[in-house]
């Protein structure tokens, strides 16, 4: 991590990240189980990193720039300045566009150390 970037990070996020550090396997699952939000943003960043890492694949390494097409008429600028609700809107839109249905995209295997957040039921 850039100095620079870290110094923006509070003081107090710093150091209950130094503590986290010390954690062992069993200590953060019991904080999961305890801050259930944290799964759901770790669950978060590893689809973020994985799509992200296959665009890349796909544009021979070359990221895209802000001002081109991404998807649905917005620019890559455009969708990530979306607020939560409007990028709910966007994805809602662009499925039923397509008449595509969630459980009609293809599953792909993930990493074993993927953990899915508990409590979701599994559609029969």
């Amino acid at each position: 991590m850039a100095v620079a970037e870290k110094a923006r990070i509070p003081r107090r996020v710093q150091v209950i990240a130094e503590v986290l550090r010390r954690f062992s396997q069993e200590e953060l699952a019991q904080l999961v189980r305890l801050v259930p939000a944290l799964e759901d943003m770790a669950l978060q960043q590893v689809i973020s990193t994985h799509f992200r890492q296959r665009m890349l694949e796909m544009r021979g390494g070359i990221a895209p720039s802000l001002e081109e097409e991404f998807l649905g008429g917005l620019t890559y600028g455009e969708y990530l300045k979306l607020s939560e609700e409007e990028e709910e809107a966007f994805w809602d839109r662009i499925f039923a566009e397509g008449g595509l249905e969630i459980d009609q995209i293809e599953e792909h295997d993930v990493d074993p150390g993927v953990r899915i957040p508990a409590g979701q039921k599994r559609a029969a």
